[in-house]
């Protein structure tokens, strides 16, 4: 069996900036959002936890 060098790989890291940048080419791109929306989810102990739902949508044109 032949042994294997470890290899590093660097991964770029973005910045929020840039996945905002990135994040709204494809939507422009593509025409789809994804969407959150909070929902209330009761729990078994007669309690209610805050959930986020989360959709993808067209995005709908701007009228002027």
């Amino acid at each position: 069996m032949e042994k294997t060098k470890n290899q590093s790989t660097k991964v770029k890291e973005y910045t929020p900036q840039e996945f905002a940048k990135a994040y709204n080419g494809l939507v422009e791109e593509m025409g789809y959002q994804i969407l959150s929306n909070p929902a209330f989810q009761i729990r078994d102990d007669r309690t209610w936890s805050v959930v986020m739902q989360t959709q993808i949508a067209k995005v709908q044109k701007q009228q002027v």
